[in-house]
């Protein structure tokens, strides 16, 4: 299951944009909204809309940053950050398999969702894992199985994704 290393990734955005000034992020760590989505025991969606240029990528660094700093065993953030020129990175696999496998690596008992499906004998997995309605069960499946009270998930530039239909 290849897949790319999104702090890889993270770490070369935040170099090749501006500078990621943490105080630039500091309103949005104050405002209610945010905080009711990060403190809040439903599952709900922070969404941060604004034009190309405004700094959304920027701000899901800083806030990503800010909320694995937040991390321990009852706490886990994973992220994917879209990028429409990239084929690996602009579409609903590649998001699924990045944050899959971000799990796994903090979690390392969710590496069962994937070990169930795997054939020892013939050394590939039992079911094509490769469209997004497997990925997106799999990915179900470990966040169902995680022991962690909060997950945090953040995808960037998802409109940057291709819609395949």
């Amino acid at each position: 299951m290849r897949c790319p290393d999104t702090l890889a990734i993270k770490n070369r955005l935040k170099e090749s944009k501006d500078k990621l000034l943490h105080k630039s992020i500091e309103w949005i760590l104050q405002d209610p909204q945010y905080l009711d989505w990060r403190n809040g025991d439903d599952v709900c969606l922070l969404w941060i809309k604004g034009g190309a240029g405004k700094g959304k990528t920027m701000m899901s660094i800083g806030l990503i940053e800010r909320l694995s700093l937040l991390q321990d065993e009852s706490t886990v953030v994973t992220y994917f950050f879209c990028q429409n020129a990239d084929y690996e990175l602009n579409t609903i696999e590649a998001i699924l398999k990045g944050l899959i496998l971000q799990l796994v690596n903090q979690q390392k008992e969710l590496k069962i969702s994937l070990r169930s499906r795997w054939d020892t004998t013939n050394e590939r997995f039992k079911e094509e894992i490769t469209s997004w309605r497997a990925l997106w069960d799999i990915f179900l499946e470990m966040l169902e199985h995680c022991k962690c009270k909060r997950v945090y998930v953040v995808v960037d530039a998802l409109d940057e994704c291709q819609d395949d239909g």
